[in-house]
């Protein structure tokens, strides 16, 4: 069944400080490439096509890709507004089944890729990428049984589960109107945490597929000389 690719590269990283004053995070140097490209080199085995919604220095990822990348097919996606997770995924609509969506400051190895793809296709339902962490309070938490996702909540202050959304998906495509649908929170983004949960509430069924293998959560300047 088909799957639409695709990455979210539109933020401007600021929790990068200086390093993202003139460019954007996913084109930081990392193990001697650029973020975007260990992203992409995780997903060429999967497709030939891939979007990149953008916005913050577009022109740096838009000619690295067709430089580096000129075999595959990209989409450049504007986001309008910075408004979040869910508002760059309602970009991505163009009439797919399924849609695998993944950060652009996230490198996974392409086993780990290869196996969280080869678990939807064993039951093509709604998959989410998890991990077990010390800190899941600064991430989405996730209360699951038997694999089944009960509830997901975005960054609580008290977690009692320290299973976590890694921020990677294959997502059906009713995940669209249900954005349309969802709250924005108190700063005024929209939580694709909140959507999922919409979606759950509704009867719709999400899986976790827990990680196999390291990954790389390139948030702070520090985390480039993991």
């Amino acid at each position: 069944m088909k799957i639409a690719y695709s990455i979210l590269a539109a933020g401007k990283g600021t929790r990068m400080g200086t390093l993202t004053k003139n460019t954007n995070k996913c084109m930081l140097i990392y193990n001697g490439k650029p973020i975007l490209g260990h992203i992409i080199d995780s997903l060429i085995r999967h497709t030939s096509e891939i979007s990149i919604v953008v916005n913050y220095k577009k022109e740096k990822i838009i000619g690295y890709c067709k430089k580096y990348y000129p075999n595959i097919k990209f989409n450049f996606i504007f986001q309008k507004e910075l408004n979040g997770t869910a508002d760059a995924i309602s970009y991505l609509k163009n009439e797919s089944k399924f849609y695998f969506v993944t950060m652009g400051d996230t490198i996974y190895t392409k086993d780990s890729i290869s196996k969280f793809i080869s678990k939807f296709n064993k039951n093509k339902q709604n998959l989410i990428l998890v991990d077990q962490v010390e800190n899941p309070e600064k991430y989405g938490v996730i209360y699951s049984s038997n694999d089944l996702i009960k509830k997901i909540i975005e960054k609580p202050k008290n977690p009692d589960s320290n299973l976590v959304n890694l921020g990677t998906y294959i997502l059906e495509e009713s995940i669209f109107s249900y954005i349309k649908n969802t709250n924005k929170s108190q700063s005024g983004e929209v939580f694709i945490t909140d959507t999922f949960q919409k979606m759950i509430d509704d009867g719709k069924k999400f899986y976790i597929h827990k990680i196999k293998g390291k990954f790389s959560d390139l948030t702070y300047k520090s985390d480039l000389n993991q």
